[in-house]
């Protein structure tokens, strides 16, 4: 099992919800949570015409390669209707890999 470390975050919609609900299906892709980091606020990366995130942290740990844990995390994205549109731009919903 590898123990990795995810940024979630979002701006669009409603992100308390997006991101409750992506930290929900992580349990069904084979990823099961560790710890959580308090929820914050940040100022958008790159174009400024853009709501704020509500940003965390999540330390996980799971069986899933590089690759497949990124399968996965694109796909809970898309189950949530992220479109990508613009580099940086506003998403309701953002999952990345920060450490693995």
């Amino acid at each position: 099992m590898a123990r990795v470390y995810l940024g979630f975050g979002a701006n669009l919609g409603a992100p308390l919800a997006a991101l409750a609900a992506a930290v929900e299906r992580l349990e069904n892709a084979g990823i099961r949570l560790l710890r959580r980091a308090r929820l914050c606020s940040t100022a958008p990366v790159g174009p400024q015409d853009q709501p704020r995130f509500t940003n965390t942290v999540l330390e996980v740990e799971t069986a899933l390669k590089p690759l497949e844990l990124l399968r996965a995390l694109k796909a809970i994205e898309a189950e949530q209707g992220r479109v990508t549109t613009v580099r940086w731009g506003p998403r309701v919903l953002d999952l990345d890999i920060l450490l693995y």
